[in-house]
């Protein structure tokens, strides 16, 4: 038993005896086969249908080119900074130098799907003294709502956090001035790599020390010992408090907004994704097993697990959905409580037929989730098939204004053509797929991330302007607002000029809107995913209003 789990028991953990040969290679076999089950979707398409992905692969693969390619390098150069949002921008480039494009991109995506797993096990290994059948549902919690929105950059985050926080149970009690130097160094890798994966890290280690010093105090043997763990987190405190006064994220304005009610539901769901019904019934299943477990007192849960899952389960409910330009707040700490929900507890004492039959349960719907991911991923890869041949004799250097059809434009039967390519929320997954044409036609694209709080790319002149002055993807209304304050004109601020800044102007999904016609342009090729057409009489950026 670890010194973790000897000191922190909600219900009293008993001593473990180690596991049989043969369960051992079962935990392994199923672990894999959790892993192999998970990755598979990844088999079906070059490039996956996360969100926000294709836009971090192309600032990724300008970051790889450098000043080799001039056309890039005038659109965008390098902004390195102290940014909190690093991991792939500082992984993936030099993949990229070595592998073709796509293929270190998947590699990418790969990592980011196993390492959560990789630190939810250890966490649990490091607390319970012993791997944990109910661990391997990690593998469930993983492939959540925020991965398919392609917040790669968190997903490494959080499961870079439990495994630095397993080091700290397993080595904190033997190695005290070490394990404060290790909490210095894992302070910044989070930083750098996800402002949230350090927030969790510091969740984790922190219920456990206050965990500790609780026991100290019932004890009355608070004072030196107390002061000595105390100053153990001082040197990661120090580092992360630094480094987040340091960035300009730190000093960016406190912007909070809660979103819509419904949405802001389906998003704390411990496990959300394509199918609202699948969502409700797999957090159904997992928190109905515990409550049942819980009641039975078959559920180990130390105090440290407790007073985590607690606050992860109310910064879920009240958090904002966005803080300083970071969308999904409240939904990340969802994730977390979702992973920990398998990794911070251990059942203990089922039967036989009863574990079996959980674990059937679990695996099952873990299984039919991964399914309809895969079909989905595969239907993904004819969109792709038709941008690509729609673009093909675009030439390189073009400037691309994407515009979609909103749910409420599309024509009499076609909201289908939408709602396929949407997740629970209504969040649509389609709308940075364009950014493609950035690695694959050179193209310029006005919607590439390169905030400089946030990433380490900026926009150069005069792609800047066009940039500042392109807000946001427009849907057809805005595409057709003659002025910015027309009626449904939102915000669109180029309004009826936009021919002073772009050659080309792509729909999705132009089937949603069939016959797409507008007088400024010129039809060069339809399908059913994505319309072209051509900017018939470019102005100059002196129309601009």
């Amino acid at each position: 038993m670890t010194d973790a789990s000897a000191s922190v028991g909600f219900l009293s953990l008993p001593l473990h005896r180690p596991s049989a040969p043969s369960n051992r290679t079962l935990w392994w076999a199923l672990l894999a086969a959790g892993c192999a089950v998970l990755l598979f979707p990844l088999m079906l398409v070059d490039v996956p249908p996360l969100l926000d992905y294709p836009n971090h692969l192309a600032r990724a693969f300008i970051l790889a080119q450098g000043d080799r390619d001039p056309l890039l390098a005038s659109m965008w150069g390098a902004h390195w900074a102290i940014i909190p949002n690093l991991a792939m921008d500082a992984i993936l480039p030099p993949l990229i130098r070595v592998l073709p494009v796509h293929v270190a991109g998947r590699l990418m995506v790969a990592f980011a799907l196993l390492l959560p797993v990789a630190g939810g096990v250890l966490y649990s290994r490091a607390l319970f003294g012993r791997h944990s059948f109910w661990s391997l549902g990690i593998c469930l919690a993983t492939a959540n709502g925020l991965f398919l929105l392609g917040f790669l950059n968190f997903q490494i985050s959080i499961g870079l956090a439990p495994v630095c926080a397993a080091a700290w149970l397993q080595w904190r009690e033997r190695y005290p001035v070490r394990i404060a130097a290790f909490g210095a160094v894992a302070a910044a890798a989070l930083f750098f790599s996800h402002l949230m994966g350090l927030l969790f890290f510091a969740l984790l280690i922190g219920c456990h020390e206050a965990d500790r010093m609780a026991a100290m105090l019932r004890d009355r043997r608070l004072s030196i010992p107390a002061c000595r763990r105390v100053l153990i987190l001082l040197p990661a405190a120090a580092v992360a408090a630094g480094l987040y006064a340091a960035s300009s994220f730190g000093s960016e304005a406190n912007d909070l907004a809660w979103g819509p009610l419904d949405q802001r539901l389906i998003r704390a769901l411990p496990f959300f994704g394509y199918d609202l019904t699948a969502d409700l019934a797999c957090s159904a299943l997992v928190l109905g097993v515990l409550a049942v477990l819980a009641w039975q007192r078959r559920l180990r849960v130390p105090r440290s697990s407790l007073m985590l899952l607690a606050i992860l389960a109310a910064l879920a409910a009240l958090a904002p959905v966005a803080f300083k330009g970071t969308g999904y707040v409240h939904a990340r700490f969802a994730v977390m409580l979702a992973l920990m929900l398998f990794a911070a507890v251990r059942p203990v004492g089922l039967p036989r037929r009863s574990a079996w039959l959980v674990g059937a349960a679990l695996a099952g719907i873990f299984v039919v989730r991964q399914a309809e991911t895969a079909m989905v991923w595969h239907g993904h890869a004819f969109d792709l098939a038709e941008l690509r041949r729609v673009t093909a004799a675009m030439p390189p250097g073009s400037r691309v204004l994407t515009t979609v059809v909103d749910v409420d434009e599309a024509a009499d039967g076609r909201f289908g053509f939408i709602s396929r390519r949407m997740l629970s929320d209504g969040t649509r997954i389609d709308g940075h797929i364009t950014a493609l044409l950035v690695i694959e036609r050179r193209a310029f694209w006005p919607f590439l991330f390169a905030n400089g709080s946030q990433q380490p790319l900026r926009m150069l002149e005069p792609y800047l302007t066009i940039g500042k002055r392109t807000m946001s993807i427009p849907n057809l209304r805005q595409l057709a607002a003659g002025r910015p304050d027309e009626p449904f004109g939102g915000p669109f601020p180029i309004g009826g000029h936009w021919g002073c800044c772009y050659d080309y102007v792509l729909l999705m999904p132009a089937a949603a809107h069939p016959g797409f016609a507008d007088p400024r342009l010129e039809a060069v090729a339809r399908s059913d995913f994505v319309d072209l057409f051509r900017v018939r009489s470019p102005d100059s950026m002196a129309s601009l209003p």
